[in-house]
């Protein structure tokens, strides 16, 4: 029979010496755990079976036979290898045969019944069943917490009554099966657990036909089993049971084929069982399907490929490591097998070329070889592809890196380009040359990796990188996304190797790539990390970036699959309807594709009529990918098309793509429920008396011109003075005249008032309108508009005097996401003494948003003991700022603490509406409980978060050092007061309301 040729560690590793066997094609290689010359890395290990290649012996299994060796009569069996009470009675009839155990310290399996070996196993060698009271039998010496039995079976024929493929039961209780495996005659499986039979669902065995089956079980608490069954590598069943653990312990012993007294004979062949002390899972193996024989054309072009011109380096590793496509002068030391190497040490040929996609693969790793391709531009800095095939042999990526302890995830170099470093880059102050390109691979990835591809033994993975300049993208087995930690293009780009620093792009682009390089870190030996083995195959290299139609066309091609012909040109598409903007990226693959001078890419309303709703022309040369963005407006809900066309230097059209886009009404839009005009429970509702609103705890008065000239809560001002509207215009000092004596106020239901009052100033006409909500939320908006001609403002300032004694504190926010940064935000006292006391375009003490013009930042408050009020906005619209006047400022003036906004600070032509939008707060929003301070709030604001579980520690985190003491005496005493004076209540007091 075909087999496919597979090399790798598969279960874990051996605690024998390293060593290859070869068995019947397939390499097994069995390794020592790699001992790290840095002891803190994890090793690499796999987690999981691969049930598509002979099982290896590890350290959990306790039998394991391939039934490839000789036979034994009964007089030849010794007794002391190991429990016999898994062996059929001396008093039993027939011939007992022993079969080897490739555990050294297990125990002989034997076979009792109608059992002959043959070579049409499921690897080779395999043992025909004839039914009957035909058995294998087998036990381990010691109990386990988790036990797993698995085998291969292909039936003769339907069953004519129940079959017993394995079941697992206690030596003293030889009559007992409670754990196992039946055959049906209709070809379903059920699990049999302490005598009750569990169906498994859509599973059939078909007569003639392989198929694997493994049943296993661990204790998962002190009364709580998790057991599973995989048939064909697939977990198709998972239960959790309640019972006692005692009696599974007990389980030592197992039977395939039969029950031990022999009545339900399974007819058809076995192969490779194993009997293991741990629960077993299997990888998703694809690598049976490629087929040893078949070969892929080397450089396939049109019409799969847009001009066959792009490859400039392709290696098939077909028993050698000579190049099929290269640039003129590559160097490369040969190396290639000849049927010599294969007769005399085909164990080594197929550890140095196992089987690939197609023909044979370059196994990377330990003891193997690693190639090294020397041409001057063996890749393109500015743009290309690197596509290949790769899988895991010795290792996977499923296990998860814990933050916690102290060993480094494992992380190694499959490949590297050498070469010149850029002038003045980083590198280039230590050597002239070295890696300006890495691809690494993780096996540990960390926790928070959501969906990562996973590399696992016995799978082929395609793996294709794009670039342009440096920016990277990423297809997994055709499909566009991200690696999520699973590998990572490490560039020399930033100074000192360090990330945080701002990258330099030019280092990268002026790099003078040198050398191609396969598993090996040249230039990091004191990392002194070795190179799990790993498979590689059919690897390319492209001058530019391959369209996603051509990356899908390689992949298609190595799994056999018949690609599909390039359209005219493709278009990556990313839409926002609600902010009306398209992006685009056009890739031109027709044959003439340097024809092509512009691209026109336009939005069309979709249906009966076509109608076009933007346009826009970007140039393009020598085919390049460019990228375009239509900025049309706000889309209706519908559904539309985006058209990209080709345009040749005389206008004339050389191809188009389209990509189809339809905006859907969520669900939610429109929808009312949920929205009331009552307040909720504890909250009071909005009042109104004549030009005031109030709510829990606060009154609000409005002014003529509509802003706030009181606000009163805790039963006191706020404010020492009304809030001031200054306006500079036409050189001159405009005071707001309202328009009329009193402003508008209206309740809106019980949850909000809406306020308005209109005013004259300096030619401009102007409306403050205020939405009071019943948590004392105030939203203004301010609108500016020419009463007749336009007006040229120099100066626009809103200010808030606050009471001193509302103002001993101050609170802002820069609006940046890096919220333990004291640059980013700050609490803490208002400094003393008079004068201006915080600006917002303060660079030695802030760090603003680098997007943003002026000095704009989003939140500023300023509260006492009892009282005080945030002011806060969600942008800068409508403001015109210049760098030397802060856009928010703090000064103190005598008894009053002043907060300016400087809406517009530089003079600016007003001709049409200007519209200004903030917020105020006035707090305490709601009463303290009185046992607050025992409320969890999970958050390093409040210090008193976790009070009574965290000290400081001397090692632990900072953000949860409660207490400054790593002394729990210290604590108590802190907590009960004894170090406090008489009236000072101690924490415990504070806790209880106090």
């Amino acid at each position: 029979m075909a087999r496919a040729a597979f090399c790798g560690c598969r279960d874990g590793v051996s605690p024998m010496p390293r060593r290859a066997i070869a068995k019947f094609g397939i390499i097994l290689v069995i390794a020592c755990p790699p001992k790290p010359a840095v002891a803190e890395v994890y090793p690499a290990v796999p987690t999981r079976s691969l049930c598509q290649a002979p099982y290896r012996y590890d350290e959990a299994t306790a039998a394991l036979c391939h039934f490839e060796s000789g036979t034994q009569t009964a007089e030849d069996i010794d007794a002391d290898a190991g429990d016999e009470a898994a062996l059929p009675p001396p008093e039993e009839p027939g011939i007992r045969k022993a079969l080897r155990n490739e555990n050294p310290m297990g125990s002989a399996l034997t076979t009792k019944g109608p059992c002959e070996l043959t070579d049409k196993g499921r690897f080779g060698g395999g043992l025909i069943l004839g039914g009957g009271d035909a058995v294998v039998l087998g036990a381990d010496s010691s109990e386990a917490d988790a036990r797993a039995v698995e085998l291969w079976f292909c039936p003769k024929g339907r069953q004519a009554t129940d079959a017993l493929l394995a079941c697992v039961y206690a030596p003293q209780k030889r009559a007992e099966h409670p754990v196992g495996l039946k055959l049906k005659p209709d070809g379903s499986l059920r699990i049999v657990w302490n005598k009750d039979e569990i169906e498994l669902p859509a599973v059939k065995c078909e007569p003639g036909k392989w198929a694997h089956a493994s049943l296993s079980w661990r204790v998962v608490w002190p009364d709580r089993v998790y057991a599973s069954v995989w048939v064909d590598g697939k977990r198709r069943w998972s239960s959790v049971f309640s019972e006692s653990i005692a009696p599974l312990r007990s389980l030592t012993a197992f039977a395939i084929g039969n029950d031990p007294a022999g009545g339900h004979g399974f007819e058809g062949v076995i192969d490779e069982i194993r009997f293991s002390r741990k629960e077993r899972a299997y990888y998703d193996a694809n690598f049976e399907r490629f087929d040893a024989n078949r070969r892929i054309e080397a450089n396939p072009g049109r019409p799969y490929f847009r001009d066959a011109a792009d490859l400039i380096f392709r290696a098939g590793f077909n028993g050698n490591v000579a190049p099929d496509v290269r640039l003129k002068g590559t160097r490369f030391k040969e190396f290639a097998l000849t049927q010599a190497d294969e007769d005399l040490n085909p164990g080594r040929a197929r550890l140095l070329f196992p089987g690939g996609v197609e023909g044979k693969a370059l196994m990377l790793g330990e003891n193997s070889l690693s190639p090294v391709y020397e041409a001057q531009s063996i890749i393109r800095t500015e743009s290309g592809t690197i596509a290949f095939w790769m899988m895991p042999l010795d290792w996977d990526n499923l296990a998860r890196d814990n933050p916690y302890d102290k060993v480094d995830p494992l992380v190694f170099g499959l490949f590297q380009i050498d070469g010149e470093y850029a002038a003045d880059s980083y590198d280039r102050k230590f050597r002239q040359s070295g890696p300006i390109l890495e691809f690494n691979m993780a096996v540990q990835l960390p926790e928070s990796a959501d969906r990562p591809p996973e590399l696992t033994p016995g799978r082929w993975t395609h793996l294709a990188i794009t670039w342009t300049g440096r920016t990277f993208e990423y297809y997994v087995d055709g499909d566009k996304r991200s690696p999520d930690g699973a590998w990572s293009v490490w560039l020399p780009i930033y100074p000192g190797h360090d990330p945080r620093n701002e990258p330099r792009d030019e280092w990268w682009l002026n790099a003078r790539p040198a050398a191609l390089r396969f598993g090996t870190r040249r230039y990091w030996e004191q990392l002194k990390v070795k190179c799990p083995r790993t498979a590689i195959d059919d690897f390319r290299i492209y001058s530019r970036p391959l369209s996603r139609s051509e990356i899908l066309n390689l992949f298609s091609i190595g799994m056999g699959d018949e690609p599909k012909a390039l359209p005219e040109a493709e278009m990556d598409v990313a839409w926002n309807g609600v902010s009306g903007r398209i992006s685009a990226h056009v890739t031109p693959l027709v044959e003439n594709y340097r024809d092509a001078t512009s691209i026109v890419l336009s939005l069309l309303r979709d249906g009966a009529q076509v109608e076009t709703l933007a346009s826009q022309t970007a140039q393009t040369d020598s085919g390049r990918r460019t990228g375009l963005e239509l900025k049309c407006g706000p889309f209706e809900f519908g559904k539309y098309i985006v058209r990209a066309e080709l345009k040749g230097q005389a206008g004339e059209s050389i191809g188009a793509c389209e990509y189809r886009l339809e905006r859907k009404r969520p669900a939610w839009h429109g929808f009312r429920g949920g929205i009331s005009e009552k307040v909720m429970p504890e909250w009071t509702p909005v009042e109104v008396s004549g030009n005031e609103a109030g709510v829990w705890g606060r009154v609000i008065r409005f002014g003529a011109s509509g802003l706030p000239e009181r606000i009163v809560s805790a039963g006191r001002d706020i404010l020492a003075e009304p809030l001031v509207l200054r306006i500079i215009a036409d050189g001159k000092d405009a005071h707001p005249v309202p328009l009329a004596e009193a402003p508008s106020l209206t309740r809106i239901g019980e949850v909000r008032a809406q306020a308005r009052g209109r005013f004259r100033a300096g030619g401009l006409i102007g409306e403050i309108s205020s939405s009071v909500e019943f948590d004392g939320m105030i939203w203004m908006r301010i609108e500016l508009e020419p009463e007749t001609a336009p007006v040229e403002i120099g100066r626009l300032d809103i200010e808030m005097p606050f009471a001193s004694e509302n103002a001993r504190y101050i609170h802002w926010w820069t609006g940046q996401r890096d919220f333990r940064n004291p640059r980013v935000t700050w609490q803490g006292a208002l400094p003393e003494g008079d004068g201006v006391l915080f600006r917002s375009n303060d660079t030695n003490r802030l760090d603003k948003l680098p997007e943003m013009t002026g000095s704009f930042i989003p939140y500023v408050c300023l509260a006492g003991h009892e009282r005080g009020m945030a002011w806060f906005a969600e942008n800068d619209r409508g403001w015109t700022q210049s760098d030397e006047i802060p856009a928010v400022s703090v000064a103190r003036e005598g008894g009053c603490v002043r907060l300016i906004l400087a809406i517009i600070s530089t003079p600016v032509r007003i001709a049409g509406k200007r519209i200004v939008e903030f917020g105020l707060h006035p707090i305490p929003v709601k009463p303290l409980d009185r046992l607050w301070r025992k409320f969890p709030v999970y958050s390093n604001v409040f210090p008193d978060s976790f009070v009574g579980n965290n000290l400081k520690g001397r090692e632990g985190p900072t953000a949860f050092a409660l207490y400054p003491e790593d002394n729990w005496e210290r604590v108590l005493s802190r907590i009960d007061g004894e170090e406090r004076p008489d009236k000072a209540a101690g924490l415990k007091k504070l806790y209880d309301g106090e």
